[in-house]
């Protein structure tokens, strides 16, 4: 899903609210906790910015020891 620095906006207010649940355009959005919320937070900033956790992949560089 590609948020927009709006969706980041809206999702902080509710945080500086305190707000675990909320209905936006419709649809009933709930919380389980603050730190959940802060969560998704750090992670809509992180899909904007691109740096989105991903899994790095490494392999082993071996030598046949000579």
């Amino acid at each position: 899903m590609a948020f927009t620095q709006a969706d980041v906006a809206r999702v902080q207010s509710l945080f500086a609210k305190g707000v675990t649940s909320a209905e936006v355009a419709g649809e009933k959005l709930s919380f389980r906790s603050v730190a959940e919320l802060k969560e998704i937070i750090a992670y809509m900033k992180a899909e904007i910015s691109g740096t989105e956790n991903r899994a790095r992949i490494s392999y082993p560089l071996t030598t046949r020891g000579l």
